[in-house]
């Protein structure tokens, strides 16, 4: 999942696509980059964050609280991995026990909740999208 970060050529590949293409490139503030210099262009999060295997779907909208509740100012990634549990998805993801058909049904529901979207605009989160981190490239240059 992380491959294009594991080198200077493959982070080099990454981030020459995105200058090319003039698509938004997302690194972590603090992320070994092999030595490379990031341009102009580069979005820096200071944190890239996902639930973890193991909670409960009762404990699914309390974790992503206590996750999220305490980061200060600044800008996160919060990866969801959205699906219906369907057979599709459910043959897809066959052979990831971890983040598999079901796991993405509660991810789903979970950014759809009311309570979820509350929660976010209570903790004052602005949610951006890939292309408002790339207007915010463009604008760089």
């Amino acid at each position: 999942m992380e491959t294009l970060f594991s080198t200077a050529d493959l982070l080099n590949v990454y981030l020459s696509l995105g200058r090319d293409y003039k698509l938004p490139v997302l690194l972590e503030r603090g992320q070994d980059l092999h030595g490379l210099q990031v341009a102009s262009g580069v979005a820096l999060l200071d944190r890239h964050l996902q639930i973890s295997p193991g909670v409960p779907k009762s404990q699914w909208m309390d974790t992503y609280k206590k996750m999220l509740a305490p980061l200060p100012a600044g800008t996160y990634e919060l990866v969801v991995h959205l699906a219906y549990d369907n057979d599709e998805i459910r043959e897809a993801t066959s052979d990831v026990p971890d983040w598999g058909a079901e796991w993405r049904q509660n991810d789903l529901d979970m950014v759809r909740s009311q309570d979820f979207r509350q929660f976010l605009r209570d903790q004052g989160f602005i949610l951006i999208s890939w292309k408002d981190l790339a207007k915010v490239r463009l604008a760089e240059k």
